[in-house]
């Protein structure tokens, strides 16, 4: 199949995002050579003047700009997937509006991405996330190394496999661990490459929205992903030396004060 552009940059965003997304789109303009590429900027009814900068944008073929605005905020979800039904690229790239480039990250996760037929999701080292497997460590390298999942704030797979984001989960929270899933029942690995890095600011979306991993719809989420997955935690020896929030993941199905009750999950692993 023949793809106009190599790689689609999808970017959700919503609140008063705006500073954001120009921050994170003046490093990808300076890092990134790449012409080839398309933007997809979504905006989640952003409360800013976020569709005035987009429009100009788009004017300006910036990265061969394409804006999709809705009028409600769909969560992030709903929001990557309108990405990627508009998308025209070979690669599909998705990424929070918080991100700022050192190197042109992305270029080298294509490159890494289509040596290794086996890997379906792919994504960089960050300063900040919600999968401690991802941070920055003293010794990196070049080549990908298997992680559990990827974390949505910047990824990379192929258009041809088709993936789709569950849009079951509300707003934000485990979408990207319910991908991993997806690609791993596919029989493909999710993995990073400690050598390519970005910088991420961390919750700057969420916290602004109240969206927090102790929000009622952090526990929503959390109890969907489980019961569609048919998840059980696993405790061992050494869950008291993990960091608090490692340990909050982890006993989540257990302490879950919002038990899943009002959504109904997949009859296979499918979305």
């Amino acid at each position: 199949m023949e793809y106009p552009y190599q790689a689609s940059i999808i970017i959700p965003t919503t609140g008063d995002g705006k500073p954001l997304l120009e921050h994170t789109l003046a490093s990808l303009y300076k890092e990134c050579q790449q012409t080839n590429y398309e933007l997809i900027v979504i905006d989640n009814a952003s409360i800013d003047d976020t569709f005035d900068y987009l429009e100009q944008l788009e004017q300006n073929r910036f990265f061969n700009c394409k804006v999709i605005s809705n009028p409600q905020n769909l969560g992030f979800a709903a929001a990557v997937n309108q990405g990627i039904e508009r998308a025209s690229g070979e690669y599909i790239v998705v990424m929070h509006n918080d991100i700022a480039f050192s190197s042109n990250a992305i270029d080298q996760l294509i490159q890494v991405l289509g040596k290794h037929e086996d890997i379906g999701i792919l994504g960089p080292a960050v300063n900040a996330c919600f999968n401690e497997q991802q941070l920055l460590a003293e010794e990196s390298s070049d080549e990908p190394q298997v992680i559990n999942f990827v974390d949505s704030c910047l990824f990379v797979m192929k258009a041809e496999l088709a993936f789709r984001l569950d849009e079951n989960y509300e707003l934000a929270y485990f979408e990207d661990k319910d991908l991993a899933l997806q690609c791993i029942s596919k029989g493909l690995k999710t993995a990073f490459v400690s050598g390519i890095v970005i910088e991420h600011r961390y919750a700057s979306t969420t916290r602004v929205l109240t969206l927090d991993p102790e929000s009622e719809i952090y526990w929503k989420n959390a109890a969907f992903f489980h019961t569609k997955w048919k998840l059980e935690p696993q405790l061992n020896e050494d869950f008291r030396q993990l960091p608090v929030l490692s340990q909050l993941i982890k006993i989540d199905q257990i302490i879950n004060p919002v038990p899943y009750t009002n959504l109904t999950p997949p009859t296979n692993r499918e979305v």
